[in-house]
């Protein structure tokens, strides 16, 4: 059994590795999304940000509406939660000491990527 001061630091450290990946994912949307920007204008950006997270919510929909709900019945559990997390925490640490990285190299994809495509639309406008 847990104390309550060890379960809210748990909770908390729980947390903050949960939300590494939504973060990873944010910076994805943003690297696509910057050369979009300087391409093709702020409206077509907008409109990649806004469907992008309209499939994640239409995802997550269908998932409620047709996936199987016991799953969420169990993840209100947060000892479970913790104990998860502790036994994939080889896992995890991975993942967050990764995920630097691999923003800074989707980052740099998205500059050659713009760079690239900016200077050919350059060339065809002279």
């Amino acid at each position: 059994a847990f104390s309550t001061g060890a379960l809210l630091g748990e909770l908390r450290s729980a947390l903050i590795t949960m939300s590494m990946p939504l973060m990873g994912l944010i910076l994805f949307v943003a690297a696509v999304e910057l050369p979009l920007y300087m391409l093709k204008g702020a409206g077509k950006a907008k409109l990649f940000r806004v469907s992008f997270w309209l499939v994640i919510g239409l995802a997550v929909i269908a998932f409620l509406l047709f996936g199987d709900l016991n799953t969420l019945d169990r993840m209100q559990d947060i000892a479970a939660w913790i104990e998860w997390l502790e036994r994939h925490n080889t896992e995890m640490v991975l993942l967050q000491s990764f995920l630097p990285a691999i923003s800074i190299f989707l980052y740099y994809l998205s500059y050659r990527f713009t760079c690239h495509f900016y200077g050919k639309e350059l060339r065809i406008d002279e």
